[in-house]
């Protein structure tokens, strides 16, 4: 899913960067979860997301985090490690610099952000529906740049490439549902925010 640098045009980079960086400061300066809680969150979400499903056309499926972040933690909390996560990556050449504000705005900021904004108040049943429905709107953003960049693969396009991530959406939110069971929040000392 991570957009790398010859999948975008300079204008659509540009243009995700311009919507993604403003909200990196922001995010760690207000988040109040412990660098602890937050290297563990990064390591797990490093780690889901190294589990790739290969896609017929060359490219490949996999968990995001945010959703399941946001809805677990709160919309802050899940910034904050998503961010890092997503820099991380960049840094050892997953994704790419110019596409690091694609990269930050399909798998950090609008998962975390859709999520957080349905997740309010919820039970079960919508913190998997909040979590799924921030992963779908990252893959759709994600689909969206790629055709507005002219990579879109001509065999599978923007429908399929999004349809091949529909099981990862629901995955997100079925890992979403299953940690505020089990009561993760309040083990790690974290808040819903």
């Amino acid at each position: 899913m991570h957009l790398l640098d010859t999948h975008v045009t300079p204008a659509v980079a540009a243009t995700a960067a311009a919507l993604a960086l403003p909200a990196v400061v922001p995010a760690f300066r207000a988040s109040k979860m412990s660098p602890g809680v937050t290297a563990a969150a990064v390591a797990f979400t490093l780690g889901a997301q190294a589990i790739d499903v290969p896609l017929p056309y060359g490219g490949s499926a996999h968990l995001l985090g945010g959703g399941v972040l946001a809805a677990t933690f709160g919309v802050v909390p899940a910034l904050r490690v998503m961010i890092a996560v997503v820099v991380a990556q960049a840094s050892w050449g997953d994704g790419g610099l110019m596409a690091l504000g694609a990269n930050l705005l399909n798998i950090a900021l609008l998962p975390v952000l859709v999520a957080g904004a349905l997740v309010s108040g919820g039970g079960l049943w919508r913190t998997a529906t909040a979590a799924a429905a921030g992963t779908a709107v990252g893959v759709a953003a994600c689909g969206l740049e790629l055709a507005l960049s002219g990579s879109s693969p001509a065999a599978i396009g923007w429908d399929g490439f999004w349809l091949a991530h529909v099981p990862v959406a629901l995955v997100e939110g079925a890992m979403a549902a299953t940690l505020v069971a089990v009561g993760m929040p309040a083990r790690v000392g974290v808040a819903r925010t």
